[in-house]
C-alpha cells in the first residue's frame, strides 16, 4: 500500500495535542491550575472582607475566581495550542510542505521525502490511533507517523492492513482537543 500526502503543521500539531491530552502529568497541571487559582482568589477575598469589612471587595475577588474556574480551560487549550504550533514552525520548518510518500509492506514502512528517504521496521510500531482528521503510526518510542485521513482512500482497508501486521488498533474518533478531559 502507498499512500502519498503533503507535511503540514496540522498534522504534527494534532499529534503533539493527541499526546498532551492523553498525559496524566498535563491532566494534573491543569487542574491544579484551575482549582489553585480560584482558592487564593477566594482567600484573599474573604481576608478582605475580615480585614476591611467592604463586602463588595470581597465580591470581587470571588468574581474572578468564578471567571478563572470557567475560563480557564479554553484559555488553556488556546496557549497549549499556540505554543506548540509556534515550536513546530520553528523546529520542523525545513520539513512542512514536503510531499511524502509512504511505501507500506509487511516487513517495512519507507518514508520518502524530498531529502531522502528512511525505513522503519514494522515490528518497531506498535498502535495505529483513528482521531477524526488523522491516523498516527505510533511506535515503541513513542514518535509516530502522522497520517491524514484524507491521503487515505480508503480508511478501513488502511486499518485492516496496519492491524493485520500486529498493530493495536486505538479508535479516538471521538476526540477534541480541548485542554480539559
Amino acid at each position: 500500500m502507498t499512500v502519498t500526502y503533503t507535511v503540514s503543521a496540522e498534522d504534527l500539531l494534532m499529534y503533539r495535542l493527541y499526546l498532551t491530552s492523553k498525559s496524566e502529568s498535563h491532566r494534573k497541571r491543569r487542574l491544579r491550575s484551575r482549582w489553585l487559582i480560584p482558592i487564593l482568589y477566594v482567600g484573599l477575598g474573604v481576608f478582605i472582607v475580615v480585614a476591611t469589612h467592604k463586602w463588595l471587595y470581597g465580591l470581587v475577588f470571588v468574581i474572578f475566581a468564578i471567571a478563572w474556574w470557567w475560563l480557564q480551560p479554553m484559555y488553556n487549550a488556546y496557549s497549549y495550542k499556540n505554543m506548540y504550533l509556534k515550536n513546530i514552525k520553528k523546529k520542523y520548518e525545513d520539513a512542512l510542505g514536503q510531499e511524502t510518500t509512504l511505501d507500506i509492506s509487511k516487513k517495512f514502512v519507507n518514508i520518502i521525502e524530498e531529502a531522502g528517504q528512511s525505513s522503519i521496521k514494522m515490528k518497531k510500531f506498535t498502535t495505529i490511533i483513528e482521531v477524526p482528521t488523522h491516523f498516527f503510526l505510533q511506535m515503541d518510542n513513542n514518535n509516530a507517523v502522522m497520517v491524514p485521513k484524507e491521503a487515505v482512500s480508503n480508511s478501513e482497508e488502511f486499518i485492516t492492513e496496519f492491524k493485520s501486521y500486529g498493530l493495536t488498533y486505538v479508535d479516538e474518533k471521538q476526540w477534541k482537543w480541548g485542554g480539559f478531559k
